[in-house]
């Protein structure tokens, strides 16, 4: 497991809060279109380059930017999985929704799902995802310098795999990047925990066979250090419309203190020559069968109450 501080934060009124956030190691892949796109994904995780940590000011709030979507679903993904598409949310409910709130979670949501797309080179959906999504960003008036070429070669599909895993990757950044510029913390916050409820919903119910699936459960398991950055974070904006939201992850969490996660004892720092930091450590995940289809259960409950008006 690799740790990394790439963390842009928001600071408290009194002191400066300081997490280190799961950066993922990339090891099994499925549906590859050739050794290029494989090469390509195994490089997310092997070097942590970073600018200089840059510290934002905000009132008694603490915020994290987590892994993206792509580094979640490929560290996780088995090579016994296959794509299904029934887990993928409705393309049309970008424009069900009326409030902001929802539409936010929607739009986390649908990054995930674009990650999902592209993580199994599945390009025939492609289009239909960046349009809900395309659609989302302005609705919500999220201004982004995303290149117009890039976004139009996504929505014509004209990609190869290669490019769309990329470009996929490169549009959840320039939202999150933009967001930690301008955004007061709560709009980041509501796509994260969409975006990381979609990936657990996508990533859960891929992997139903305990035994086969094994590995990759635990590599679920492992994602409740980022469950916890979640609930920090949707603490700080309780007094501010979110408290239903707090409530929807604080009812998972006996689920996921069912998976005994034993944090590394031991960390293994070096910095390169330019730069990069590494900081290595083991963790132990300890679920049962039926802890684990518990958890498959309240990740849908979870993803349901998001999405309820």
């Amino acid at each position: 497991m690799l740790f990394t501080s790439k963390t842009r934060i928001m600071k408290s009124s009194l002191k400066i809060v300081l997490f280190l956030t799961l950066i993922l190691t990339i090891s099994l892949f499925s549906g590859c279109s050739g050794c290029q796109q494989e090469k390509k994904k195994e490089q997310i995780g092997e070097q942590i380059n970073f600018d200089e940590l840059q510290i934002l000011d905000s009132v008694e709030t603490v915020i994290m930017a987590l892994p993206s979507p792509e580094e979640i679903l490929t560290y996780i993904k088995s090579k016994q999985v296959e794509f299904n598409g029934d887990l993928l949310l409705d393309s049309k409910l970008a424009m069900h929704y009326s409030t902001k709130k929802h539409k936010t979670l929607v739009l986390g949501m649908y990054l995930a799902d674009l990650a999902y797309i592209s993580s199994f080179s599945r390009t025939d959906y492609v289009s239909e995802y960046t349009k809900a999504i395309d659609y989302l960003i302005k609705d919500l008036e999220i201004n982004l310098n995303f290149s117009e070429d890039l976004k139009n070669k996504l929505l014509n599909s004209s990609f190869d795999p290669d490019e769309v895993y990329n470009i996929s990757q490169q549009l959840y950044s320039t939202i999150i990047n933009y967001l930690q510029d301008l955004d007061n913390g709560k709009t980041l916050t509501l796509i994260s925990v969409g975006t990381f409820c979609e990936t657990m919903y996508i990533s859960t119910g891929l992997h139903n066979d305990f035994k086969i699936h094994e590995p990759s459960i635990n590599r679920i398991g492992e994602q409740k250090l980022l469950y916890e950055d979640l609930l920090t974070m949707t603490a700080s904006f309780k007094k501010s419309g979110l408290n239903d939201i707090h409530d929807y992850l604080k009812g998972i969490e006996k689920k996921f203190n069912a998976i005994s996660l034993e944090s590394a004892q031991t960390l293994d720092v070096s910095t390169t020559k330019n730069g990069v930091l590494y900081i290595k450590g083991d963790s132990k995940i300890d679920i049962s069968k039926e802890k684990y289809f518990e958890f498959s259960q309240s990740i849908k409950e979870l993803r349901n109450l998001l999405l309820s008006e």
